[in-house]
């Protein structure tokens, strides 16, 4: 029987008739597109996890001084270098906690910003009448000079901007949104709501 190659495929006489070459590249063509379609498949794959890899440089969360029981005592807080809220228990630990009590220095309990550093940590840019005007500094502060720092951020208020220094020598503006406190419980609770943006490279300025 005479042979022939077609594609690599070694043929008989009798699969030259048309009806079986088109049976053929039929099935050809289907086993090409189904590999088209695996890769494109693949590649859209490996695009969504290169992008959601990449840590955030801004958003808005909300923390509080609600305290939870595992083998100790803890609550969340903020890591700017993460984009993400952690316990105070975590390694690393968050740049910025809010608390309700009593500050170094006081004498009156109030709700204040706390950081986990040895450095001054705090810094009030500025306090405003309305949250319009406060996301109008907060938006036009894309550099600052030098600062007075503190160790805790307080008074907290909302329509406050502040500048934060974390333990890493790095720097994030925020801008509390809302802010809520119940005194009539024990301990009191807190909660915080803000905008962020971090500048991840340690210089005093902000792309946005």
């Amino acid at each position: 029987m005479n042979k022939i190659w077609l594609h690599g495929f070694r043929l008989s006489r009798w699969d030259k008739d048309p009806e079986s070459m088109e049976l053929f590249n039929s099935e050809t063509l289907k086993r090409d597109m189904k590999k088209i379609a695996f890769i494109a498949l693949f590649c859209s794959v490996l695009l969504a996890c290169s992008r959601n890899d990449v840590t955030p440089l801004s958003g808005e969360v909300t923390i509080s001084n609600e305290v939870f029981l595992s083998d100790t005592y803890y609550s969340y807080g903020f890591n700017f270098a993460l984009a993400s809220k952690v316990t105070t228990m975590n390694d690393p630990r968050p740049d910025i906690t809010v608390e309700y009590g009593l500050p170094e220095g006081e004498t009156q309990e109030t709700g204040y910003f706390a950081a986990n550093t040895y450095q001054p940590s705090f810094n009030l840019y500025g306090e405003y009448s309305t949250l319009q005007e406060a996301l109008t500094a907060f938006n036009s502060l894309r550099s600052f000079g030098t600062r007075v720092w503190s160790d805790s951020g307080i008074p907290l208020a909302g329509n406050q901007v502040w500048l934060i220094r974390t333990g890493s020598g790095t720097y994030a503006k925020i801008i509390i949104t809302t802010l809520t406190t119940d005194t009539g419980t024990s301990p009191a609770f807190i909660e915080c709501t803000f905008r962020w943006v971090y500048q991840p490279d340690g210089t005093e300025t902000f792309n946005e």
